[in-house]
């Protein structure tokens, strides 16, 4: 005998099995949202995971850039977990036998979790996981389950490494860079829920490294190799005024907004903490160069490009930018500017910490580097308060320390 429960598990199952409108899509991943915190058979909710990662409502979708997809099913488990965490708290607190039985928190994490096991794509795992520790952390199940939280924080680094390796062997270039910039953003969530936790250090920091790097400057929905800080060409002009206009409506400036809002580009303060762990904490001194030499050609190719902007020489002259240009624009771009200037900060001091500890790093050169990203970002933390940041500051200190026990090192 089919229950009503049953009747709409299997309506929605019929229904991410095709592709919708934006509206109808965002109605049915609200219904199995709901679903996911409410159905109490492990089976079914095993079912409706697995139905999930695979579904064309929810990676068909006409208008959703994959990231911001992936984006969605975290924070559909997410929400599903603190929710049914919090009925399961609930159900606790009332004498027995006077509500409905309800499964415990931890049957239906493992229920979520066999439900990835038919779903061979495993960087699609990392954001069910990352979303139901997320979410039982919320509800306050750190505590309370420390051994479901801590099965669930393992499952979430086994994962990051097995999705690393699953890259390696892929031959399609753009299935692989999805698959690497999805790893790049889950595991930039997942790692400020993994703090203390011997699970942090289980990532496979090694091979992490090559692929925040890759995915973060370079892939769709990160910086795009910081194209956007270029002229903006026709698009600009001057006003009637004869001050330096960028119309809101302007392709460009559509861009630019749209860059801003890549999941990467968001999550840019966690990559780099992420980063930063992986260079305190790697055994590849290779990986460490390699993140200092990116660092620089970074912080060189945006100071080449910002140069060729027609702003960076009227930015420090507001009477020649139009108010309009002031108002919208500028605040965008600048607020942009100055978090790629913390990020770099953020792993340029991991660098120097680690310098200082260890002697198989060059010193010279690790000394120097800051000194030329920061020169090279000048521009950019010249502004009012953008130098004013401790990641910055600590930085900037301890690399000039280091710079003078190095005299044969110059900036």
């Amino acid at each position: 005998m089919t229950t009503p429960i049953d009747n709409y598990l299997r309506d929605v199952l019929g229904m991410l099995r095709d592709v919708h409108d934006e509206a109808n899509t965002e109605n049915v991943l609200n219904w199995a949202t709901n679903l996911l915190a409410t159905l109490q058979a492990p089976y079914n909710i095993s079912l409706l995971t697995t139905e999930l990662l695979s579904s064309p409502a929810v990676w068909n979708r006409p208008t959703a850039p994959p990231l911001a997809t992936c984006m969605r099913l975290l924070a559909m488990f997410r929400s599903a977990a603190a929710h049914f965490h919090a009925k399961y708290l609930e159900y606790l607190s009332r004498p027995p036998y006077t509500c409905p039985e309800h499964i415990s928190s931890d049957l239906w994490a493992n229920a979520v979790s066999r439900g990835l096991h038919h779903q061979p794509e495993r960087w699609k795992h990392l954001f069910v996981l990352t979303g139901v520790l997320a979410g039982l952390q919320d509800a306050g199940a750190r505590d309370s389950l420390i051994d479901t939280t801590g099965q669930v924080e393992v499952a979430v680094a086994n994962a990051t490494r097995l999705a690393l390796a699953e890259v390696g062997a892929m031959t399609d270039a753009d299935h692989a860079s999805l698959a690497e910039a999805a790893i790049t953003l889950a595991v930039a969530h997942a790692c400020p829920r993994l703090l203390d936790t011997p699970a942090q250090l289980e990532l496979g920091l090694d091979d992490l490294v090559p692929v925040i790097l890759k995915s973060v400057f370079s892939h769709p929905e990160g910086l795009q190799d910081c194209a956007f800080m270029g002229d903006m060409g026709a698009d600009a002009g001057f006003d009637a005024a004869g001050r330096f206009d960028w119309p809101q409506t302007s392709r460009s400036f559509r861009d630019l907004k749209l860059v801003a809002a890549n999941p990467l580009v968001v999550a840019l303060g966690p990559v780099a903490r992420v980063l930063a762990l992986a260079v305190l904490h790697t055994g590849s001194i290779a990986a460490i160069t390699r993140v200092r030499n990116d660092l620089v050609a970074l912080a060189v190719r945006i100071a080449n490009i910002w140069g060729s902007n027609r702003l960076s020489i009227m930015e420090h002259d507001p009477a020649r930018v139009s108010p309009a240009t002031q108002e919208h624009a500028l605040p965008i771009l600048f607020t942009l500017q100055r978090n790629i200037l913390f990020a770099c900060a953020v792993v340029m001091r991991a660098i120097v910490v680690r310098a200082i500890g260890d002697n198989r790093l060059n010193t010279r050169d690790i000394a120097a580097m800051p000194m030329h990203v920061f020169h090279a970002l000048s521009f950019i933390s010249s502004r009012a308060g953008n130098d004013k940041f401790d990641a910055y500051k600590s930085t900037y200190l301890a690399a000039g320390d280091l710079l003078a026990t190095c005299p044969g090192a110059s900036a």
